[in-house]
């Protein structure tokens, strides 16, 4: 399927708390991903699982008392608990790296203008357990590639990476469920163009949103060019954007001590 093309889908609320009676196994197929829990004597079993397509349109929930729908194998996660336990929490997070967003095709931002994009990367998955949050399982609802940011090998983080359109209207924007989106407010106080070619997105500084029809959002995050060209700054507030209407917060930031304003080398912000 064409990345970030296609038509809004119906969402459904599919995080939160669920009970799960011995024997029985719920399945959540969102998107690429597929989750599976089952709940067996004094233990879970734990499976996920990820189509290739990382813009697949799925949404189909499940709970059943098939015990074949959780096999064997090397992917198979079992968690031994010996308290008695039915509730499971599905916690959705932003992603624990920067993501690295490189355009299908660059974009060119003229000098002393402005633009607006949107920007979508995978949610996170916590699974835990009952009362006490057990931890049994956190991933993403998509697996991207790791890439490498920064000026040298010596200096820089590891991030992942992924393509984007960069639309400029929500509308042309997929709205998938498994994936948030991230409003990129773009300034160039420069004289001379801006060229993006790829877009470092801080998703671990991030708190998540979900909006009234259960779609999911960070806040904005504004980028400014400076006139000198070479330096950059990077605001982010922690509200939800104004495209995210009834916001409820889902999580928080899983960093936090940049606060609201970061700056950095231009070059380190938007190029490696």
């Amino acid at each position: 399927m064409s990345p970030e093309g296609g038509k809004d889908n119906p969402t459904l609320r599919w995080y939160g708390d669920f009970q799960i009676a011995e024997g029985f196994t719920r399945v959540w197929a969102v998107g690429p991903m597929r989750l599976r829990v089952h709940h067996g004597h004094n233990e879970w079993r734990l499976l996920r699982e990820q189509d290739p397509d990382p813009w697949l349109e799925r949404f189909e929930l499940d709970y059943s008392d098939d015990p074949a729908l959780v096999p064997d194998g090397d992917k198979l996660q079992r968690v031994v608990l010996a308290t008695p336990e039915a509730r499971v929490h599905l916690e959705l997070r932003t992603a624990d790296r920067s993501v690295v967003s490189r355009p299908v095709s660059p974009l060119s931002v003229p000098g002393h203008e402005s633009v607006r994009v949107y920007v979508s990367t995978p949610v996170w998955v916590r699974v835990t357990l009952g009362e006490q949050h057990h931890l049994m399982l956190e991933q993403p609802s998509y697996r991207l590639s790791d890439t490498w940011f920064g000026p040298n090998n010596m200096e820089g983080e590891i991030c992942y990476a992924t393509r984007s359109r960069f639309r400029l209207a929500l509308s042309e924007q997929v709205r998938s469920p498994s994936r948030i989106i991230t409003p990129v407010q773009i300034r160039n106080q420069a004289d001379d163009p801006l060229v993006l070619d790829r877009l470092n997105v801080p998703m671990p500084w991030l708190p998540l949103y979900g909006d009234a029809d259960a779609h999911l959002w960070t806040p904005e995050v504004s980028l400014v060019r400076r006139e000198d060209g070479d330096l950059a700054e990077l605001r982010f507030k922690d509200q939800p954007p104004r495209e995210c209407g009834g916001a409820t917060r889902l999580s928080s930031a899983r960093h936090s001590g940049r606060q609201h304003t970061v700056f950095r080398a231009f070059t380190d912000l938007l190029r490696s």
